[in-house]
C-alpha cells in the first residue's frame, strides 16, 4: 500500500514513460469531462478517487466558474487522508469499497467517473453495479482501464521489471511467469492468471481488457441498462476510455463473480 500512497501524483511527474502516459491520458480524461460537464450545477463522484490528483485537477481545469459539488470514494484511508489535506472546495472524501453493491448511495450523481481502478478491485461486476446505481438517468460514467494485453502489456511488463526492483512480488508464487510472458506474446487471455478472488489486487497482471470489454457489454449496454456512447484508446494503445450513458433504472443485487 505505501507505494500506491507515495507514487499517484508523483507518476505523472517526469520525462519518464510512465509518466508521459499518465499525462496523455489525464489529458483525455479532463476533455471528456468538460464535454459531459455542460450544466451551471451538478454532482461529480470518483470511485477510487486516490489521493484527490485527478479531482484537482478537473477542478482546476474545467469547472471554472461552475458551481459543481465533488464526492471522492477510496478503500485506502491513508489515501484518503492526503486528499482531505487538499481542501479542495465543494468537495467530500468518504472510504468505499466497490467490491460490495451499497444501494444507499442512491442516483444521485450527474458525472460518475472511476479511473483506473476496476483493474484492482476483486469483483469488478460489484464495482459496475456501484457506478452504475449511483449514476441519475441520462447521467454520464466515464471509466478508464489500462490495456495489459498483447503488445502494450508486454511493453509494461518489460519495463516494471527494468525499472521496479521486485515489480511482481508475489503475483508469480503459484504461477507461471513463462506462461504469462507466452500469453502476452500470441495475444491469448491473462484473466487465467487471476482467476481466484482477491479483496485488492496490488498489481495489474492479468487483468484482461477483452474480458473487462464483454462484461461491460454484457452487464449494461445490451440490456439497453446504458448507451456506450464513446469507446476509445488512449496514447499508444496503452488503456482505454469509456463513456456511457444511463438510459433507465433497474434494481440490481450484490454478485459474486
Amino acid at each position: 500500500m505505501a507505494d500506491s500512497v507515495y507514487s499517484h501524483e508523483l507518476s505523472y511527474k517526469g520525462a519518464s514513460l510512465t509518466a508521459l502516459i499518465h499525462r496523455r491520458r489525464l489529458n483525455a480524461i479532463l476533455k471528456v469531462v468538460t464535454r459531459n460537464m455542460i450544466a451551471e450545477n451538478g454532482k461529480l463522484a470518483d470511485f477510487g478517487c486516490s489521493d484527490g490528483f485527478i479531482l484537482s485537477q478537473i477542478q482546476e481545469k474545467v469547472i471554472h466558474t461552475k458551481n459543481w459539488r465533488f464526492f471522492g470514494f477510496e478503500i485506502i484511508r491513508e489515501l484518503l487522508k492526503i486528499a482531505d489535506k487538499r481542501r479542495l472546495l465543494n468537495t467530500e472524501f468518504k472510504p468505499f469499497n466497490l467490491n460490495q453493491v451499497d444501494e444507499q448511495l442512491g442516483e444521485q450523481f450527474d458525472i460518475v467517473t472511476c479511473f483506473e481502478t476496476l483493474e484492482h478491485v476483486g469483483n469488478c461486476k460489484n464495482a459496475l453495479i456501484n457506478l452504475y446505481n449511483s449514476c441519475k438517468v441520462n447521467g454520464v460514467i466515464i471509466i478508464t482501464i489500462p490495456n495489459e494485453n498483447h503488445f502494450p502489456g508486454l511493453v509494461k511488463y518489460l519495463g516494471r521489471k527494468i525499472l521496479r526492483r521486485n515489480a511482481y512480488t508475489g503475483f508469480f508464487a503459484s504461477k507461471s511467469e513463462v506462461n504469462y510472458f507466452v500469453s502476452l506474446l500470441t495475444n491469448k487471455s491473462i484473466q487465467k492468471f487471476r482467476s481466484s478472488y482477491e479483496e485488492h489486487w496490488g498489481c495489474h497482471l492479468g487483468f484482461d481488457r477483452k474480458v473487462f470489454d464483454n462484461q461491460l457489454s454484457r452487464e449494461l449496454v445490451e440490456l439497453r441498462n446504458c448507451e456506450l456512447v464513446l469507446k476509445e484508446f488512449t496514447f499508444s494503445h496503452f488503456g482505454l476510455l469509456y463513456v456511457l450513458k444511463k438510459l433507465r433504472r433497474v434494481k440490481t443485487n450484490e454478485t459474486s463473480e
